[in-house]
């Protein structure tokens, strides 16, 4: 239900990083440093500094070292991680997940040394946690994304969706609700 990743320790081997696990729908609060390259299907864009991604494996992308290392850490998890019973929220309803779009967010030095801080408490709750370790990685996740909120994206990746996949969408979402 939930992962977290320390980019650094990634193969290096490989030039290029993909979020593909799976067939199956998964999420992610990623925060980058360094120099990359965000591979869409039909856009590329460059980061430089720290940056933050809050993405859905609905939009395939990949992300190109242009350093050849990577450096940062990434959460990635289901939409059952985050849900209306667990947490309160429904992690459709929060803007940084917004269907279709991917926003990526340029932050200071000083931003990111908070957002580390969060991403630290989710490692230490990941090498040391009890009972209650699932509950405190998804408080921290959502402090996570409610401070990202506040932020104004820097670029966005919007997926321009056919008629039949808007038809669709509009379908799930009325079965939804």
């Amino acid at each position: 239900n939930f992962e977290i990743i320390d980019l650094s320790k990634l193969d290096h081997n490989k030039d290029f990083f993909s979020f593909t696990y799976s067939r199956k729908t998964f999420y992610t609060a990623t925060l980058l440093q360094g120099e990359y390259s965000l591979e869409f299907e039909d856009k590329n864009i460059e980061l430089k500094g720290n940056s933050l991604l809050f993405t859905s494996s609905k939009i395939p992308f990949g992300i190109h070292a242009l350093t050849g290392t990577y450096s940062g850490i990434s959460c990635a998890f289901k939409e059952e991680f985050i849900t209306k019973n667990n947490s309160g929220y429904r992690l459709l309803e929060l803007s940084i997940y917004k269907p279709g779009r991917q926003n990526i967010y340029s932050i200071t030095e000083m931003q990111a040394e908070k957002f580390m801080e969060i991403y630290n408490k989710i490692f230490d709750e990941k090498l040391n946690g009890d009972q209650y370790k699932e509950n405190l990685q998804r408080t921290y996740l959502l402090e996570l994304i409610f401070n990202a909120q506040k932020l104004d994206p820097t670029d966005s990746y919007v997926k321009i969706n056919s008629t039949t996949e808007e038809i669709t969408c509009s379908f799930i979402r009325l079965l939804e609700s």
